[in-house]
């Protein structure tokens, strides 16, 4: 028997469930695939495994999506919002992620 398989979205990230800004404003793939290095790394038993892998997208892959800081910044909030109107999100974390959001890096 095999496992279910996620529709992904054209960056590689799984549709469905709850779209979190780090989706909606993607900077990498969050794969779901079981991390088994972060199981062996410490020697000690962890939750970490269950997270998956992150892949980062490389400088020309963020440039073509976030042209400037700006760009980036708006989409991510407007993915804040969404959440938010949703109920998924209080106000206080809301305004910590649009603030992480303004402090990046991302298309500057």
């Amino acid at each position: 028997m095999t496992g279910a398989v996620a529709l992904r979205d054209r960056h590689g990230n799984a549709l469905g469930g709850i779209r979190l800004p780090e989706l909606e404003a993607p900077t990498a793939v969050l794969d779901g695939r079981p991390n088994m290095l972060s199981q062996t790394s410490s020697g000690k038993p962890n939750f970490c495994g269950t997270y998956g892998h992150t892949i980062p997208f490389d400088r020309p892959t963020l440039q073509s999506l976030y042209s400037t800081h700006e760009l980036f910044a708006q989409q991510f909030s407007r993915a804040v919002d969404a959440i938010l109107r949703q109920g998924f999100w209080l106000e206080p974390e809301a305004d910590q992620a649009r603030r992480a959001a303004e402090q990046s890096q991302i298309g500057r």
